[in-house]
């Protein structure tokens, strides 16, 4: 179903373009030149914005106006392509920033963190990122709307994102795109063939991120809430009934893994990060426990017996450096763990994510309640009390060696 029609004004002001240049881009072919009252559409928002960017490019509306004419240029794939129609919200940037009341220079920063264009102080703001910044302001006290959180959490989505994005397009180049031109397809054609694959593609991107933050999103609260039991617990003197031998979890990374992926590429990064899990894999097998969850360069790991989890964690470090892969580094804690689809949770489960932390290239690092089970399997070097972000009093940790 199209969307209702809007008449020039109402297209005008969603855009922030004044009628004449709509009238323009009709006369060149770009925006349909519809009849009736109300003769245009929402997706003429994004129309004008191509257009507006074709020009920033020097790219002339006339050399386009060429095209269309000839039969070698349409702009119908804007239909397909752009689903979701993002008119603007009648308030600039400089507006919204006081009304967050957050200055106007973080404001617009967040959208260099993010990969996108900086915005200009004056600026129409786009509807759909106004809502962004409501949802803020209604969410998270005032004093989280500082600088230092906003771009750390907007480099961080920026990030993940543009991975993805470049990861879609490594996609399409390789398995739609070469076809196409295979085909000698005409670039009106090939056009519309792209805009169908982009516009089914971001949809389904979209709905897979949304989907697995909100997963993660539930397992870090989960984890929440178990450590907020457990303190409860303990705090009233009835501590759980706990085994002589708790299992042992086990943090893992590849320590300059990023730097890897600088120096090399993506693919062979990646190509080493699957030799990293069949390394990791194999390692947990061999010493009975097993690979919760892999995380790239990373891994997490439950072993029964803490003397075992020394001894993996030993292993892995000496067979990363073996098989030339980056330097590995291990932290390690044994405790009680809470079991929940196919994950842990606990305490323990932050511990060890810490120490690994503060562990260097080729270290195994632990906690004195390993040691106590280990003492007879590998040596140990303390290195004192340790303070570890989130844990509320400092730990002592060793640096495990073989036997």
């Amino acid at each position: 179903m199209s969307d209702p029609r809007i008449t020039l004004q109402e297209l005008s002001e969603a855009a922030g373009v004044s009628p004449e240049r709509v009238r323009a881009l009709v006369d060149v072919g770009i925006i349909p030149d519809r009849a009736g009252e109300a003769p245009f559409e929402a997706a003429d928002v994004h129309r004008i914005r191509l257009a507006q960017g074709f020009e920033a490019s020097g790219l002339s509306l006339e050399a386009i106006g060429t095209a269309i004419a000839a039969g070698r240029l349409s702009f119908d794939f804007v239909d397909t392509m752009f689903g979701y129609r993002a008119p603007l919200a009648g308030r600039t940037y400089r507006e919204v920033a006081a009304d967050l009341g957050v200055p106007l220079e973080t404001l617009t920063l967040l959208y260099a963190m993010w990969g996108l264009p900086r915005p200009g102080p004056d600026d129409v703001i786009r509807e759909d990122d106004a809502l962004i910044f409501t949802e803020w302001k209604a969410l998270f006290p005032p004093e989280a709307l500082n600088e230092q959180l906003l771009t750390q959490g907007a480099r961080l989505f920026g990030e993940v994102t543009s991975r993805l994005a470049d990861w879609g397009m490594a996609v399409y180049r390789t398995y739609v795109e070469a076809p196409l031109l295979a085909a000698e397809m005409s670039p009106r054609d090939t056009i519309t063939a792209t805009s169908a694959f982009a516009g089914v593609s971001m949809s389904t991107m979209e709905r897979q991120l949304s989907w697995l933050l909100r997963r993660k999103l539930e397992h870090t609260t989960f984890q929440l809430i178990v450590e907020y039991v457990e303190n409860a617990v303990d705090a009233g003197g009835s501590v759980a009934a706990r085994g002589t031998r708790p299992p042992a979890i086990c943090f893992v990374d590849l320590s300059g893994y990023t730097a890897l992926t600088e120096e090399l590429g993506d693919r062979a990064a990646a190509e080493r990060a699957g030799r990293f899990g069949t390394l990791v894999q194999e390692a947990a097998n061999a010493h009975g426990g097993n690979v919760i969850k892999l995380l790239g360069d990373g891994a997490m790991l439950l072993i029964p017996d803490p003397s075992e989890a020394v001894s993996c964690g030993l292993e892995i470090v000496e067979r990363a450096a073996v098989e030339g892969l980056p330097a590995a580094r291990v932290g390690l804690a044994a405790g009680p763990v809470v079991f929940q689809d196919g994950d842990c949770y606990g305490r323990v489960v932050n511990v060890a994510a810490r120490i690994m932390g503060k562990a260097s290239a080729n270290q195994v690092v632990t906690t004195g309640d390993v040691v106590t089970f280990t003492a007879d399997h590998a040596r140990f070097e303390s290195v004192g009390p340790v303070e570890l972000k989130g844990i509320a009093e400092p730990i002592e940790l060793f640096v495990a060696a073989g036997p």
